[in-house]
């Protein structure tokens, strides 16, 4: 019996996250993100909650997205890079959970080459409010765990939470429960 996620990464290791240190500058980070973390359309978040990883990887997803040429940036995207990682964090969470990694792996695959794509000018992806909703029950997620920061365990953790995204739709279907 899968054992759920949210219970297991209660007690996951987080050994090799480098957490923020204050006084950090805020990096503009990626092509969505307007200076002050305001994000295109008007909706914020607090970028600078965000490990060094996490950040990391919404950077590869929004670089994802813009080799794809889609023109939007999704959870599915977030999905993809926290499952292509090559130290393998995420994956190793699912499959020690009782989840499908390979299964979420080939699914979120097909989701992606389903999305549709612009050519000609090099167009920026715009964040969907899926997306949105997932950096929010991400900070939720630290802290209501009590973190000063949203580590890659927490962002796997919003993305089996949000159940109507299509990310949560894959996970769900690859036995992550939250």
């Amino acid at each position: 019996m899968p054992v759920p996620l949210l219970l297991f990464l209660i007690n996951a290791p987080t050994l090799g996250l480098r957490m923020l240190q204050k006084g950090v500058r805020h990096r503009r980070i990626g092509l969505c993100l307007k200076e002050g973390g305001r994000i295109r359309g008007g909706m914020r978040m607090n970028f600078e909650k965000y490990t060094e990883r996490a950040r990391g990887f919404v950077q590869a997803a929004q670089n994802l997205a813009v080799r794809e040429g889609h023109p939007q940036l999704a959870p599915g995207h977030i999905l993809k890079v926290l499952l292509d990682d090559p130290e393998g964090l995420c994956a190793g969470l699912i499959d020690r959970a009782g989840g499908r990694s390979r299964d979420a792996h080939a699914a979120v695959e097909q989701w992606l080459a389903k999305q549709p794509k612009v050519s000609g000018s090099a167009s920026q992806p715009q964040a969907t409010r899926e997306l949105m909703r997932f950096f929010d029950t991400a900070e939720k997620a630290a802290e209501k765990a009590g973190d000063s920061f949203v580590t890659v365990e927490r962002m796997l953790l919003a993305l089996a939470v949000e159940k109507d995204t299509e990310a949560g739709k894959i996970l769900a279907q690859a036995g992550v429960t939250a």
